[in-house]
C-alpha cells in the first residue's frame, strides 16, 4: 500500500514538473510585438526619455515647440492677429454678372 502511494506521489510531481517546463517553454517563445520591433528598429536611436542637465526629461512631441508657456492676453493677441490675416487674404472678390 505505501509503495502504490509513493508511485502515484512520484507520478504526479513528474507530471507537475512536465506540465511547468512546458507552460515556461510557452511563455518565452510568445511574440513580443513591442521588443520585437525596438530590437528590430530602434537600435541605433538613444532612449527616448533621456534626463537633461537640468535634470528635466526631454520627450518628442508633434509640434517639437521650445515655447513651454505663453500668458493668456500674448495667446489671445496672437489669435486675433492671426485670424485678421486670413480673413483677409480670404476675402473672395465679386464675380461679374454675366447675361
Amino acid at each position: 500500500m505505501k509503495l502504490l502511494i509513493v508511485i502515484i506521489i512520484v507520478f504526479l510531481a513528474i507530471i507537475y514538473i512536465y506540465t511547468y517546463l512546458k507552460f515556461r517553454k510557452r511563455r518565452k517563445t510568445q511574440i513580443d510585438a513591442v521588443g520585437n520591433f525596438r530590437k528590430n528598429y530602434l537600435k541605433d536611436s538613444p532612449s527616448r526619455n533621456t534626463p537633461n542637465q537640468d535634470g528635466y526629461t526631454s520627450y518628442v512631441t508633434k509640434y517639437n515647440s521650445s515655447l513651454d508657456y505663453i500668458e493668456k492676453d500674448a495667446f489671445l493677441k496672437e489669435a486675433v492677429e492671426a485670424e485678421e490675416k486670413s480673413n483677409r487674404s480670404k476675402k473672395p472678390e465679386p464675380k461679374k454678372l454675366q447675361f
